[in-house]
């Protein structure tokens, strides 16, 4: 992946801080109480929330609007969420010396519903929030095109200067689909041949990998280790 990286963009849920298990049983709280069938954590990896509410009530020939259980989702999932929130290993440190290697960050939140706006509390919270040039949350998968071009608009540079981190194969796929490299983490949401599949430039399953990959020029391909 070798070339000049002037840009990164973070994905949060399940990249910076670990909370993918929780997401899950989040989808399945919800799902449950809406007395709808579970999901496995492949089927929340490779499916779009809406599509996957959508056939869950077709299957249970439910009426309940998609958006009363996607709004259930997100509530369960702000009540497991704990402070201090917990950050993935590496994070901090991450974020700190990308910085000083002068690459701008920005970090685009899928949250949804009213657990959208504690990425920017749980930020500042951990002081993390000083090294975001640009933040965006709430962002669903049909906007995160969008918001992707506007953070690139906001740190400068061109998709092929910036990449997008993440460990959710449908963004590592998105972003491929946009001209960015990609780097995936494992230990989140997605497993590593879901990124495989999805094209990801490399995979990690540690943050602090990243500096060193990013800046080395005989980085390219899938890297794991």
């Amino acid at each position: 992946m070798a070339g000049m990286t002037r840009s990164v963009i973070f994905d949060y849920d399940g990249t910076l801080v670990d909370t993918a298990s929780a997401f899950v049983d989040s989808v399945n709280e919800a799902f449950r109480k809406a007395s709808l069938r579970s999901a496995t954590r492949r089927e929340v990896s490779c499916m779009d929330l809406r599509s996957m509410i959508n056939g869950r009530l077709a299957e249970a020939r439910s009426q309940s609007p998609i958006e009363v259980v996607f709004d259930s989702i997100w509530n369960e999932f702000a009540q497991t969420l704990t402070s201090p929130f917990p950050l993935r290993d590496g994070a901090a440190e991450t974020l700190e010396e990308l910085t000083r290697q002068g690459i701008g960050l920005a970090l685009i939140s899928k949250r949804g519903g009213r657990a959208g706006v504690l990425p920017l509390v749980e930020l500042r919270m951990a002081g993390l929030d000083k090294f975001f040039r640009f933040v965006k949350t709430g962002v669903g998968l049909r906007e995160y095109g969008r918001a992707i071009s506007t953070a690139l608009a906001e740190l400068g540079g061109t998709a092929r200067e910036s990449t997008i981190v993440s460990d959710w194969c449908m963004d590592i796929e998105y972003a491929k689909s946009m001209g960015l490299r990609t780097v995936a983490i494992t230990g989140g949401v997605s497993d590593e041949d879901e990124h495989q599949k999805a094209g990801a430039d490399l995979i990690v399953d540690r943050l602090i990998q990243i500096p060193t990959l990013l800046t080395s020029p005989q980085s390219h391909g899938t890297n794991d280790t």
